[in-house]
């Protein structure tokens, strides 16, 4: 028995679900001990965190994603500011390096949970790109779990966000363009508000904050906020805001995933019955003309078998 979309967004936000119900060993680094990592900002490991995404416009990086399945990214909208054409846009995965690398992903839609992007600091700033083809996956190439909607990421909790955002303020990526990883520390909610206060910024309630010795910075935009729960790496955010970049008392802000989960479940499961619908309307484009031709098939095949034979022509010597 089929079950309709509400049924299936129901057994998604069951207690024990999360992102495996998008892909199955989803959430798998390829490196271990990460309590080893050194904080503040170095290269990663191949293979630390193969869910990495690099979004490119006209093949320049722009943003940060985080491949959740072997079809979707997520990413921030304020990534998508200056385009929402999807044919603009290429998702590059398991590379390490930012380079004209010829192996890349095309899109073939974006959705943005506000419809538009909004300027950083705004509610909504989620996005998820899909591949107009299925990313090949290695141990390269992993996507993240996602978790439940009544996850919590308590304050203190260690954390880590990846990307190929600038180093300082004011200081883009050097050569070799390497992808960078730092180790940051979930904030109180509260505490981050009041080092916004009167800041310009609001702290809304579909937003988490972290900090650490490093920070996300400009280029990071869209890039994973990563958490390790019972062995499995959950993404908690997406790269989103913040004023500067590593300021005392001015925590990155993330957009929480948890927030988002039902809605990035119910698009994609959305797209995969759409999929499904061109199937059936060429079959009912084709079907009538192929029962016609059988039915006259079987007509000849009648009037062949009814038809008298003719008689063979014979001469008497």
């Amino acid at each position: 028995m089929a079950l309709g979309p509400r049924c299936l967004l129901l057994l998604l936000t069951l207690h024990g679900i999360s992102g495996k119900v998008l892909h199955a060993g989803c959430g798998q680094s390829q490196v271990s001990a990460t309590w080893g990592r050194i904080v503040g900002g170095h290269p990663a490991q191949a293979g630390a965190w193969p869910w990495q995404s690099s979004l490119r416009r006209r093949n320049v990086h722009v943003c940060g994603g985080a491949l959740i399945s072997s079809q979707w990214v997520l990413t921030a909208a304020h990534c998508f500011s200056e385009s929402l054409n999807a044919s603009d846009y290429q998702i590059h995965l398991g590379e390490l390096r930012i380079t004209l690398s010829p192996r890349f992903y095309t899109v073939r839609q974006i959705l943005l949970y506000s419809g538009r992007p909004g300027p950083p600091g705004t509610r909504g700033d989620i996005a998820l790109v899909q591949l107009n083809t299925s990313a090949l996956l290695s141990r390269w190439v992993l996507p993240i779990c996602l978790p439940e909607d009544s996850a919590t990421f308590w304050p203190g909790m260690r954390c880590w966000v990846t990307g190929w955002g600038y180093t300082q303020e004011g200081e883009p990526l050097p050569p070799p363009y390497s992808l960078q990883e730092v180790e940051v520390s979930i904030v109180d909610m509260e505490a981050c508000r009041q080092d916004y206060n009167n800041t310009g910024g609001t702290i809304q309630s579909d937003m988490l904050c972290a900090q650490g010795p490093g920070d996300a910075c400009q280029d990071n935009s869209g890039g994973p906020l990563v958490c390790q729960v019972d062995g499995i790496w959950l993404q908690a955010g997406v790269v989103s805001w913040g004023e500067g970049c590593g300021r005392p008392n001015r925590p990155g802000v993330y957009t929480l995933v948890p927030a988002y989960v039902n809605w990035i479940h119910l698009h994609i499961l959305a797209a995969r019955e759409s999929g499904l619908a061109p199937l059936p309307l060429v079959a009912s484009f084709f079907l009538p003309g192929l029962f016609l031709l059988l039915i006259s098939c079987v007509l000849v095949a009648k009037c062949s078998l009814y038809r008298a034979p003719s008689s063979p022509l014979t001469s008497d010597l």
